[in-house]
């Protein structure tokens, strides 16, 4: 811990204690693992207790959380304090509106812990683009993807194939662009809904007949 932050060199060791002791009220969820948390983040300890409670207030005030709720972000990921809090806001905004097209990503959206939620709050404006590149392919809530929080921070590498077999499939598929809001990119479902009724012994032309 000392190495990671030298400065708690120049604190009591009481101090040291105090401040613990006032974490694992302002941080409920990270009381059981606390030194944890703190090893990862030791900036939490550098700080006065005072000054942490203004950051979750802050924090809780710019995202239209209780004080309770911002504690669980903080707890699931400190870091997310040493963010403008302006930046934090409008990054939700967007990722709500992004999430907006499909009714798969708002739901996963709505079901995120805490700590996943904070994960995506701090990740970079580039990768809250990465859904609206899967959406400008029609993939927005496709079934074959991994959840929205996943989409985020998966490595780059990883994302490019993906959009690429997305836009892929898209392009076989023959149907343009994007699909309309909470619609869903159910193509891939819907081919597979085919197959599957084809295996039951119905007629191929029976589910077009019945869409139509």
């Amino acid at each position: 811990l000392a190495v990671a932050a030298p400065e708690l060199l120049m604190l009591y060791p009481d101090n040291v204690k105090e401040r613990l002791v006032a974490l694992s009220k302002l941080l409920p969820e990270a009381a059981p693992k606390l030194p944890r948390v703190v090893l990862r983040s030791p900036f939490l300890l550098l700080r006065s207790p005072r000054a942490v409670a203004r950051g979750i207030a802050g924090l809780s005030e710019a995202l239209g959380l209780s004080c309770w709720a911002g504690s669980r972000l903080v707890a699931g990921q400190p870091g997310i304090l040493r963010n403008n809090f302006d930046t934090l806001r409008a990054r939700l905004e967007r990722l709500q509106s992004l999430t907006a097209v499909s009714w798969r990503w708002h739901r996963q959206l709505q079901a995120l812990s805490p700590s996943a939620l904070a994960r995506c709050l701090t990740c970079a404006d580039s990768a809250l683009d990465r859904l609206q590149l899967l959406a400008d392919v029609g993939a927005a809530g496709s079934a074959r993807l991994p959840a929205v929080n996943m989409i985020l921070t998966m490595p780059e590498p990883y994302f490019a194939d993906m959009l690429a077999k997305a836009a892929e499939r898209r392009l076989r598929s023959g149907v343009p662009g994007t699909q309309p809001a909470f619609a869903d990119a159910s193509m891939e479902d819907e081919e597979e809904q085919q197959q599957q009724q084809r295996g039951r012994g119905r007629p191929a032309g029976s589910s077009s007949s019945s869409s139509s």
